[in-house]
């Protein structure tokens, strides 16, 4: 009877201690991402050439907005509507257009989840438009 009672000890120890290391290791991959997503966006608005003419920064620029709560997606548009002004000094409209539409989609995406493609994509271009007037 105690070698029984030992071994569902030793075996639910077990469980548990496993149970810890992967919530643990869960818990390191997720921050490890958030670092890393963190890391693109906040680059793009310190230097954002890189991102404006290449393709896969772009997309991963893109990747790591989608991954990002609604409220983060709210900010950090925010932001970008902000900066557009200077961004615009530095690169030509029709260059910088795309990725402050695919930004804003995702904001619309976000923060109006029944928001139909096209009218999001058309209040992207009307956002970005908008702040291109002088």
């Amino acid at each position: 009877m105690s070698s029984l009672i030992t071994l569902v000890l030793i075996t639910t120890a077990t469980f548990v201690l496993y149970q810890l290391f992967t919530l643990q290791a869960k818990a390191e991959a997720e921050s490890a991402k958030s670092k890393k997503r963190k890391q693109i966006l906040d680059k793009f608005f310190k230097e954002p050439a890189p991102f404006v003419g290449n393709y896969q920064e772009h997309k991963d620029l893109l990747k790591a907005l989608q991954e990002c709560s609604q409220d983060e997606v709210t900010e950090y548009y925010q932001k970008l509507r902000y900066k557009t002004g200077e961004f615009l000094k530095e690169f030509e409209q029709s260059s910088f257009a795309p990725l402050f539409e695919d930004v804003a989609f995702i904001y619309y995406q976000k923060n109006h989840p029944d928001l139909e493609k096209a009218d999001a994509i058309e209040k992207a271009r009307k956002d970005f438009n908008f702040l291109c007037r002088k």
